[in-house]
């Protein structure tokens, strides 16, 4: 029985003791997100990518539109089973451009942002590393994902060591980067 004691007294010393020597840290990795976005000029790539997109879809749409309007026009002059099939090969055209080419589309902007997001992401993980290592940090929590934020802010750190100004960016647009 004293040696059960003696166990349990020592695991909740060493348990004790370790849990004395955690750092916590915590940082608001969406304010540096969307700050390093705009020093690197992404929502304005983010909005160039899309606008590219829409003139390819208003391009097919166009073409469409006068296919569709050189059909009604010679559709009299066309054999019912000719007509027939242009009209099904026209309906055809007009819902794989609704049903496939705009999901590909959004697709491809979410695909853009991913890319564009990634060496951002990357640059942060390194600089928190950089500053956690240094400072002796054991976790460096979000801000957003605790109940109470304990331990240093490390934000405005991490931030003046990305080449940011310490202090936030006044928030003017919200383009999802980076989620």
């Amino acid at each position: 029985m004293k040696k059960l004691a003696l166990i349990i007294l020592a695991v909740g010393l060493s348990f004790s003791t370790f849990a004395q020597k955690q750092k916590l840290a915590h940082i608001n990795s969406q304010e540096i997100i969307r700050d390093l976005a705009a020093k690197d000029s992404i929502p304005q790539k983010l909005q160039n990518f899309a606008r590219e997109l829409e003139e390819e879809y208003m391009r097919q749409q166009n073409q469409l539109d006068q296919d569709i309007q050189k059909f009604m026009a010679e559709k009299e002059t066309l054999s019912p089973q000719l007509a027939k099939m242009k009209e099904s090969s026209l309906g055809a055209r007009k819902q794989k451009l609704e049903r496939e080419t705009v999901p590909q589309f959004q697709q491809m902007a979410q695909q853009e942002e991913q890319k564009l997001a990634l060496p951002l992401q990357k640059k942060l993980a390194k600089a928190i590393e950089a500053i956690a290592k240094k400072d002796g940090y054991t976790y460096v929590l979000e801000e957003a994902a605790t109940l109470f934020a304990g331990g240093t802010n490390i934000t405005k750190l991490v931030r003046v060591s990305l080449g940011l100004t310490a202090e936030a960016l006044p928030q003017t647009a919200n383009l999802p980067v980076g989620r």
